[in-house]
């Protein structure tokens, strides 16, 4: 599509149902609430039978072991390898010059919200690029998912258009990662309203930030980043990913479980 090779970046409206991602919000609060019911937490519930924001944030505030345990088997939901490899989704990506379009890392799911953040960073993400992270095939690209919809009050993602030209800028180590200074970016941020339903299909190159949530509600998303496994350079490469599944460095189980 020639917009996305001009811009960076491509919005397609209507990829989702509302039910389909309501499918994953729900499942989602469903690990949170079995996590209520195991400390005796007493939360509410919205009309359409979601958790109230409140109620996280009083959750996180006194047992932040069990809402981090519930945010992280959250990655691990059908419900969100559903949305990723949705068809509208994948036919997208052939459109855009995939070939073979693949997973660089698993999908990631973000609650984002000042409230849950123990640093600004956390809920506020600098401006970098995607692909210094990624390091996968150069014409990799990132879809960004939200699962509500998002302007400019509660954290729309925000792009300077064209910055993909640009190759891989200089950045500087922080708290959050690595960004990009004020001084080596060209062009402005543009913030990117979006529906629920809709995707942002953008360039791993592409300059962008999080927008500010000043909302009292969580910015619900997903994150799916894909290489194309047929792009020369990276088939060269031997299909080289920087993410790795770690090892466990403490006794998980019981290994002599049902021995005598």
């Amino acid at each position: 599509m020639k917009s996305f090779n001009e811009n960076g970046f491509y919005l397609l409206e209507n990829c989702f149902t509302q039910d389909e991602l309501n499918e994953v919000l729900s499942s989602v609060h469903q690990l949170f609430i079995q996590q209520m019911h195991l400390v005796n937490f007493q939360y509410q519930q919205t009309e359409k039978g979601f958790l109230k924001a409140s109620s996280l944030f009083e959750f996180y505030s006194e047992y932040q072991e069990n809402y981090i345990a519930s945010l992280k088997a959250a990655q691990r939901l059908i419900s969100v390898y559903k949305i990723a490899i949705h068809q509208k989704l994948i036919s997208t990506l052939s459109k855009l010059g995939l070939k073979n379009p693949n997973f660089n890392v698993r999908p990631i799911l973000t609650m984002k919200s000042k409230y849950t953040s123990k640093s600004f960073a956390n809920w506020k993400i600098p401006p970098h690029q995607d692909y210094r992270s990624m390091q996968g095939s150069l014409n990799s690209i990132v879809v960004w998912i939200p699962i509500i919809d998002v302007a400019s009050e509660n954290g729309a993602v925000e792009v300077i258009v064209g910055s993909h030209k640009n190759g891989l800028l200089p950045t500087i180590e922080d708290e959050w990662y690595r960004h990009i200074e004020e001084k080596d970016l060209k062009g402005d941020f543009v913030s990117v309203p979006m529906k629920v339903g809709s995707a942002l299909f953008f360039s791993s190159f592409l300059v962008h930030k999080s927008g500010e949530n000043i909302s009292d509600e969580f910015r619900y998303s997903l994150e799916v980043r894909f290489d194309d496994f047929s792009e020369e350079s990276y088939v060269k490469e031997k299909y080289i990913t920087p993410y790795s599944t770690p090892i466990a460095t403490q006794e998980l189980i019981n290994k002599n479980i049902y021995e005598k």
